[in-house]
């Protein structure tokens, strides 16, 4: 029993581990990529660049407040378990 405990948590241990690695060095590739080297589209491509419509903006802003909203009722959860225990 004691050996199987110690492969799944082997197991456990080295998938962590890779995928930690994994994230960290796509994040420094995506840092380098980003800002770290030179544009590579026209510059018509930047002055034609312009914000995007209304109608792209409001689903934007509801989905923000909806995240928003569950994130304070999370902390109010968890703040109400607190007290209790």
């Amino acid at each position: 029993m004691l050996c199987s405990i110690l492969i799944e948590s082997t197991a456990a241990y080295w998938l962590g581990t890779i995928s930690a690695s994994l994230t960290a060095f796509y994040s420094m590739r995506l840092i380098s990529i980003t800002f770290l080297t030179y544009a590579n589209a026209n510059k018509t491509v930047y002055i034609n660049a312009h914000d995007p419509n209304i109608i792209v903006i409001i689903p934007l802003i509801i989905l923000s407040l909806e995240v928003f909203s569950l994130v304070i009722l999370l902390v109010i959860y968890m703040l109400v378990l607190l007290v209790i225990y």
